[in-house]
């Protein structure tokens, strides 16, 4: 981080940090609804139906694995998620 020797430093500074804030914010509501997206019962219903039904490519075995390690990864992600969601309330308010 570079030194702030004047105020007009000090204030170019703070608009580009707010700046930056607000578009890590947008960043984070896109991710977020992604997310969201991603995890709701009708989407990991098509995303399992999928993987139980396609063909695997040739030389790959078809295997449970997979879809276990996916269910898993989505059950794991929405706890993960509720609590990083309680941890940005807190520090918000």
């Amino acid at each position: 981080m570079k030194k702030i020797s004047n105020i007009s430093q000090l204030k170019y500074e703070q608009q580009r940090l707010k700046q930056e804030q607000i578009e890590l914010e947008m960043a984070v509501k896109e991710d977020w609804h992604g997310v969201k997206e991603s995890l709701r019962p009708m989407n990991i219903t098509g995303q399992v139906l999928s993987a139980m039904f396609t063909k695997p490519a040739p030389g790959e075995k078809k295997s449970i694995v997979p879809w276990l390690l996916s269910i898993t990864a989505a059950g794991l992600t929405g706890k993960l998620i509720a609590k990083a969601k309680k941890t940005v309330s807190k520090w918000l308010n």
